[in-house]
């Protein structure tokens, strides 16, 4: 896979499966969450463990966004990363 292709995937996957702002449905929002998705493609480079990419999305969620954080969201989303494509 591609680097492009990559971040496309991962792009696609954060805001089917993540969104915790709720902008999915906003096209102009569409690359909201991109500075996530670069730290993403290295974390999926660097082989983290499923544990390791949600508590990163849970991270996120917290420090970035001040949100009530959503565990099990993230540990779904996490596992669709690591999934084959």
């Amino acid at each position: 896979m591609t680097h492009t292709a990559g971040f496309q995937r991962i792009r696609q996957i954060l805001m089917a499966h993540w969104d915790p702002i709720g902008i999915a449905d906003v096209p102009a929002c569409a690359d909201e969450y991109d500075d996530y998705v670069r730290v993403l493609v290295r974390h999926l480079a660097g082989e983290m463990s499923q544990a390791g990419l949600a508590a990163y999305l849970v991270d996120i969620e917290i420090a970035w966004m001040g949100l009530t954080p959503n565990p099990d969201r993230a540990q779904r989303v996490a596992a669709l990363l690591l999934a084959p494509n």
